[in-house]
């Protein structure tokens, strides 16, 4: 199974809760004319994940993050293909039954409302299997 890495930086631990700082860099920051483009942007977000044993970890510690690839496309088939989906099928049946576009358009928008209710309504079932794993260095 392929697992993808990132490094990072422990901000903060409480019990068994770790926040570890990542750099998130867009893919364009490898371009050569970066300076001179607006779309070039690196931030740090925080992520905090369940760790058993933190024993052996310090605020400041340089550690790299592990999770499994499956997850990450796991992840883009709830936030992106799933929704697209939801809108062409909702679309498509309307046009076909109705020949609005107007009526088709709103309705296939409208279909995401109750989508992204469920999304955070279950965002807690969800989020217990995207675990990302400690791996000190």
């Amino acid at each position: 199974m392929e697992t993808s890495l990132q490094q990072g930086t422990i901000t903060a631990i409480r019990g068994q809760e770790v926040t570890v700082a990542i750099n998130c860099k867009s893919s364009c920051l490898h371009c050569q004319i970066k300076n001179n483009c607006t779309m070039a942007d690196s931030r740090l977000k925080d992520i905090t994940l369940h760790a058993p044993e933190t024993s052996h970890l310090h605020i400041g510690q340089k550690v790299t993050l592990a999770m499994d690839d499956r997850l990450g496309w796991l992840a883009v088939f709830f936030g992106y293909i799933l929704p697209l989906i939801i809108v062409l099928t909702v679309l498509l049946a309307t046009l076909a039954a109705t020949s609005s576009d107007t009526m088709a358009a709103v309705l296939s928008l409208g279909a995401l409302l109750p989508y992204y209710i469920l999304l955070a309504v279950f965002r807690k079932k969800i989020s217990r299997h995207f675990n990302f794993r400690i791996i000190s260095e």
